[in-house]
């Protein structure tokens, strides 16, 4: 590739190995990804390619960066890096090839019953857990960045780290403020200094909400309202969706005080994570059911919206009736 028409030129050493589909699968901010074949065993991945031209040295480092961290995670739910390099013209992240989209997306096409949600959650909790275990804080955490490995089982897979930072358990306090307004802890938001761990287990309460009502706990088309929900309000327990115990950890988990935010072990502790967990393997071992039907005529919801951004919203509080998303090429669902 190497130019904006998005062509591949495959005479160099490192794409010798793969044999590069024509049609891009996701665009980012500073490249594509291309579905490809692996020639000597067939395997299926996803290439993102970046071109070094035009692009500053610091960009290139954070896109390095995540690259080698991907590359020395392994975890079933995280996505996997096979291998990373680069020619004169560009550099290149070799993925695995993931094609059932992202959470986001799919949340659009279809509700979730209580197992799906509680699998994904779990799956979640997984993700992030290895990643505090391992000091790596992830600060994007959302359904767009949630990818699906498998649409029968609903696999998925923690995608996206290019604002991931490293922080140790006694290291220093992080401060700039990355991501999505809308995943956004208070502490952020006042340009504090915080613990990357407990905004992450902020992003994950947004993430479940979300998929237990089908809204976003704090919302609205004015950033500045949105902010001050943020700051100040609290989810209402008569939410559509919620049950008692449901309500009380995420409660807990969206608490402006992320000192007080329960740990990911202590979220495993919770009346809610319990009792999904039992009626989850309860009914994982009954015949199989049926999946949850398609939204037939629902409009899709708009993206998350980023800081530099405001969130577009219609006048109703449902996020299923909030504006379709845009046929322009979207983000990559990979980087």
């Amino acid at each position: 590739m190497g130019n904006e028409s998005g062509k591949i030129s495959q005479n160099n050493n490192f794409l010798s190995k793969y044999k590069i589909s024509e049609e891009k699968i996701g665009e980012g901010s500073f490249g594509f990804i291309y579905k490809a074949t692996r020639i000597f065993d067939n395997k299926k991945v996803a290439i993102k390619i970046v071109n070094k031209d035009g692009i500053s040295s610091e960009i290139l480092k954070t896109i390095l960066d995540e690259c080698q961290l991907l590359s020395q995670l392994n975890h079933k739910n995280i996505l996997k890096v096979i291998e990373w390099g680069e020619d004169h013209k560009n550099y290149y992240c070799v993925m695995d090839y993931l094609k059932g989209g992202d959470l986001f997306n799919l949340s659009n096409e279809r509700d979730f019953t209580k197992d799906e949600t509680f699998h994904i959650f779990d799956q979640l909790l997984n993700a992030v857990e290895y990643l505090h275990d391992n000091n790596i804080i992830h600060r994007d955490i959302k359904p767009e960045n949630i990818l699906i490995s498998d649409l029968d089982s609903l696999d998925i897979v923690l995608a996206d780290f290019g604002f991931s930072t490293y922080q140790e358990l006694n290291g220093p306090d992080l401060t700039d403020w990355p991501g999505s307004l809308a995943f956004s802890a208070p502490e952020l938001i006042k340009g504090k200094p915080y613990r990357g761990t407990k905004s992450d287990i902020w992003a994950i309460g947004v993430t479940l909400y979300a998929m237990l009502t089908g809204e976003y706990p704090f919302w609205s088309d004015n950033r500045s309202e949105m902010v001050r929900q943020i700051l100040k309000d609290k989810i209402d327990p008569d939410t559509k969706g919620l049950t008692k115990e449901c309500y009380n950890l995420l409660n807990s988990i969206l608490n402006k005080n992320a000192n007080n935010r329960p740990t990911i072990k202590q979220i495993r502790k919770s009346k809610c994570f319990i009792i999904m967990k039992e009626n989850y393997e309860k009914r994982s071992s009954s015949p199989k059911r049926s999946s949850s039907p398609k939204r037939s005529s629902s409009p899709k919801r708009s993206s998350s919206p980023k800081r530099s951004s405001s969130p577009k919203r219609s006048s109703s509080p449902k996020r299923s009736s909030s504006p379709k998303r845009s046929s322009s090429p979207k983000r990559s669902l990979y980087v």
